[in-house]
């Protein structure tokens, strides 16, 4: 990528990929680098606007990925990945925590999926708990549950079940 940008310096692809393999190798300071890069090129790259993200929540700060993932979110809708990412981190991330808008992204996913993507239903599960609907939430992670679980998704599913027991601790104290 470094030779691309050396004949093309505003390549906005090679910025962007140049920043993935930076932030896999936890390279965080030079792939937000490699990101404002493409984004001062091009700013309706979605995906570097996503990517640029991705370093917020690496670094352990989740509530400044909200505006690039929002902005990323309005140019790419479609795209479940950062729909997801942005509903997760509103609904579970105090200081930017908005369970309104978690929840109208997280229902339009699973809506999108028919149901299916046990992704997209723990993150509706999430959304339900952060907006306090315990006993919605619980029933919604039982069925993130069995579809993590249906397609073999052993990580998932354990995660799901931690989340459920915190679930069912919140519709039993309410």
């Amino acid at each position: 990528y470094r030779a691309a940008l050396a004949v093309r310096p505003a390549h906005t692809g090679a910025h962007n990929n140049l920043g993935r393999l930076l932030l896999a190798r936890a390279a965080l300071v030079e792939a937000e680098a490699e990101f404002g890069a493409a984004l001062r090129a091009r700013p309706d790259s979605a995906d570097a606007l996503y990517n640029l993200g991705r370093v917020f929540v690496a670094a352990g700060r989740p509530e400044k990925a909200v505006e690039p993932w929002r902005r990323a979110v309005a140019l790419r809708p479609d795209s479940l990945t950062f729909v997801l990412d942005l509903a997760w981190t509103l609904a579970t991330t105090p200081a930017v925590a908005d369970p309104p808008e978690a929840l109208r992204l997280a229902e339009e996913a699973v809506r999108s999926t028919r149901g299916t993507n046990p992704v997209a239903l723990d993150v509706l599960a999430a959304a339900y708990a952060a907006d306090r609907q315990w006993a919605t939430a619980v029933r919604t992670a039982r069925r993130a549950l069995e579809r993590a679980v249906a397609l073999g998704n052993t990580a998932l599913a354990a995660d799901i079940r931690e989340r459920l027991d915190r679930y069912q601790a919140g519709a039993a104290s309410a």
